[in-house]
């Protein structure tokens, strides 16, 4: 079940478990208990029903009532359970040798504009500024190879929606939106914000195309162009124009777990 996690808002544990259950197929599941293997919804009730008792109490209550083969399995699932519980501190090696790194000087009374200026200017001496800047995604300022990386394996809610539709019905969607992203400048919404909020400029939208595709057909090639005011994107030789507001120069190709980037040009 763990992996289902991935894909849905829902986890395991007890407070959501039937709502993630509710999500998966029928087929996935067998009709009676599977010989051999241990249930546990029991054990979490035996847990639940001795809160606040010793661990080792625990264990020896959960063995009890379980079938002797299951012994050693539960032996090794409490002690990894303690260690995960149990924290033992230490404190800093006194011989660390620490060193100053930069700090950031602001005032109650900067402006936002200056605030993100002095973070810019800082970037070289500040990895703190540097991550602030793949947060804040001004796509002028970082590396798109991360970003690239972070649409394509990070934004679950649009594959989950547009599950079942093919690129054409798919294109057509994103076509009717909206032309107009979510961040203003050279800023970009990741694939997930694009659909939650149902707008987005052209790169933005032919990078959730470009997701799309690739979690459908992962064997897909696909090329990207950015131009300024125009977006192309190119599969299997079939291009796709797309209108933007980003003041961007930039071409790419995209393959699965692969992101080549050339001619790169901020204008």
């Amino acid at each position: 079940m763990f992996e289902y996690e991935h894909t849905s808002k829902f986890n395991v544990s007890a407070e959501t478990r039937e709502s993630l259950v509710k999500e998966i197929e029928g087929d996935e599941f067998h009709l009676s208990p599977i010989q051999g293997k241990l249930f546990l919804n029991d054990v979490e009730a035996i847990i639940d029903s001795l809160k606040g008792k010793n661990p080792e109490d625990i264990k020896n209550e959960v063995i009890r009532a379980s079938d002797p083969a299951f012994n050693m399995v539960l032996d090794e699932l409490f002690t990894e359970l303690k260690d995960f519980i149990f924290t033992d501190p230490k404190l800093p090696d006194p011989e660390k040798n620490y060193s100053d790194s930069f700090r950031h000087s602001f005032s109650i009374n900067d402006s936002r504009e200056l605030i993100i200026q002095k973070i810019s200017e800082s970037t070289e001496i500040s990895e703190v500024s540097l991550l602030a800047q793949y947060v804040y995604r001004d796509m002028e300022r970082i590396d798109w190879e991360t970003i690239y990386q972070s649409c394509n394996e990070r934004n679950p809610v649009c594959f989950n929606d547009l599950a079942g539709k093919s690129i054409n019905q798919i294109y057509e969607i994103l076509k009717n939106l909206p032309e107009e992203s979510v961040y203003e400048g050279n800023r970009l919404a990741l694939p997930d914000e694009v659909w939650n909020f149902k707008r987005g400029d052209g790169i933005e939208k032919a990078i959730l195309l470009a997701d799309i595709i690739l979690k459908t057909e992962s064997s897909s090639v696909i090329k990207i162009v950015i131009e300024n005011e125009t977006v192309m994107l190119e599969l299997s030789g079939q291009n796709i124009i797309s209108i933007q507001e980003k003041n961007l120069v930039k071409q790419s190709h995209w393959r699965e777990e692969k992101y080549m980037f050339y001619n790169i040009l901020f204008s």
